[in-house]
């Protein structure tokens, strides 16, 4: 039955008759009741909404009336498209469905789908009124969001460290790329800003091969894999998370690596919080390394190993080798003692977040220190309340061809024969990481010297001037400055 009205209401039977005229009806009745012709109106009308660059996002309404209907999307007035970008912008790769339909959805959208979408709906009815327009939806596309990696590192769950945001795009620009890597299709590199280091994951990507020293700019998302936070760039079509707008590119490079930070307490790894926003990612050095099987050979072939170690406090910590990344690493011989042992803070374990699953990555075989530096050589000297500690150290080496780097630990004591407290550690160069003490308010400097050499400043601030004691202590080798009362430095 088409094109019912009001007057088609009434009951209903069916009567059948055959070519005999003989017939028969049928024993129920129905009553059907036609509603007059309706005007249309919007119950539902679509919402403004604010999303992120590359996310789907989609409009709805219901109204109600009479149809047949007709429905048309529409932005900034112009009519839409099945199939076709929002704008005709040069660039616009947005795709548009269901602009006929109640519900529209656009796919990566870009800054173009900024501005007002609205959608008119009519019918042949003869009603009133028999075309409605909703009133505009604003949609604001919000562009790539420039963040540091410390602000990624941010964006974890304090109870779970899991990430809470995995469909918002990050950028990050100039970037360290600090894991050594000689082979292609790797995937995953390590990269560290001035706030703080995170994995770089780039999808099936074989043109992307970054070298250690490299400056990294790269649009993803964040993600974790094994409980290790990344940023995923899902660069290729292939990838379950592709976007457009995501990429990966080397921006530049520089000789000048991040230092190592001393990681000392192993405990450390306890407190999560630490770890997950400060730690994990960056480039760390463990100090005093004793493996736990020497003489072992990693692998020939591209299998990754883990190995244990222990120092000279009987903490123990795990070092894994990537052999999938580096063929530097292949074939090589554990030694029974390291002096130093640099690589990237990382957690390998599945499941649920647990202190167990971290480990120190070694991606160069040059970064395994079996050789003692010098002995230190320090001199004091007074600048007002303060003394003033220098020695210049072996430089950090920062080129990936000749890596290796050592630390430094200053000790206090008010009495020549200790107890000594340690008052700063840390590599050759800035930062030098603090060991809190008794010595509150004292202050670390360090600064380039010619030639790359690195000249370091120590200050226990308002230390009385004849009475104070330090030792600065290297891998191998103590110099003890003291202090006259006049000021001058002299060396026991």
């Amino acid at each position: 039955m088409a094109l019912l009205s009001s007057s088609d209401t009434g009951y209903y039977f069916c009567a059948v008759t055959n070519s005999g005229d003989n017939g028969a009806l049928s024993g129920t009745n129905f009553y059907i009741s036609v509603k007059p012709d309706a005007g249309l109106g919007f119950n539902l009308q679509p919402a403004s909404t604010n999303v992120s660059i590359g996310l789907t996002f989609s409009l709805s309404c219901t109204f109600t009336g009479s149809g047949p209907y007709t429905i048309q999307w529409k932005f900034n007035g112009n009519p839409l498209t099945d199939g076709s970008p929002v704008t005709g912008n040069a660039g616009d790769i947005s795709v548009v469905s269901g602009s006929a339909a109640p519900t529209l959805t656009v796919k990566l959208p870009g800054t173009n789908e900024t501005g007002d979408f609205s959608v008119t709906v009519s019918t042949t009815a003869a009603v009133t009124p028999n075309t409605i327009t909703s009133t505009n939806a604003h949609v604001v596309v919000k562009p790539v969001t420039p963040v540091s990696i410390a602000y990624l590192r941010s964006l974890e769950d304090t109870t779970t460290w899991q990430p809470t945001d995995t469909t918002t795009l990050y950028a990050i620009s100039n970037a360290v790329v600090t894991s050594f890597t000689n082979t292609s299709g790797v995937g995953g590199y390590y990269v560290q800003d001035a706030t703080a280091g995170i994995n770089l994951f780039v999808s099936s990507d074989p043109t992307f091969i970054p070298f250690m020293g490299d400056l990294v700019s790269a649009v993803g998302v964040v993600s974790s894999f094994n409980n290790n936070l990344e940023l995923a760039c899902y660069v290729t079509s292939s990838a379950a998370f592709y976007t457009p707008y995501a990429y990966a590119v080397i921006s530049g490079h520089t000789n000048l690596l991040p230092a190592p930070l001393v990681f000392s307490p192993y405990s450390q790894t306890n407190i999560a919080g630490l770890m997950e926003t400060n730690i994990e990612g960056r480039v760390v050095m463990l100090t005093n390394v004793f493996l736990t099987t020497p003489g072992t050979v990693i692998p020939a072939g591209s299998a990754s190993t883990t190995v244990g170690t222990t120092n000279s406090s009987g903490g123990f910590f795990n070092i894994f080798f990537p052999g999938t990344q580096d063929q530097d690493i292949r074939g090589r011989t554990l030694p029974a003692f390291a002096w130093t042992i640099t690589g990237i803070m990382n957690q390998f374990k599945g499941g649920a977040y647990s202190a167990a699953g971290y480990e120190v990555v070694v991606t160069r075989w040059g970064d395994i220190l079996t050789n003692p530096p010098p002995a230190v050589t320090a001199t004091a000297t007074i600048s007002g309340n303060d003394v003033v500690l220098n020695w210049t150290a072996v430089p950090y080496l920062t080129n990936y061809a000749t890596p290796g780097a050592y630390a430094y630990s200053v000790y206090a004591s008010a009495n020549v024969t200790g107890p000594y407290a340690p008052l700063a550690q840390g590599p050759t160069r800035a930062p030098l990481r603090m060991a809190r003490s008794s010595f509150t308010g004292s202050q670390v400097h360090s600064e380039w010297g010619a030639r790359g050499r690195a000249r370091h400043s120590v200050r226990a601030a308002n230390a009385p001037k004849p009475d104070r004691i330090w030792v600065v202590r290297g891998a191998h080798g103590v110099t003890r400055p003291t202090l006259d009362s006049a000021g001058s430095g002299a060396f026991e």
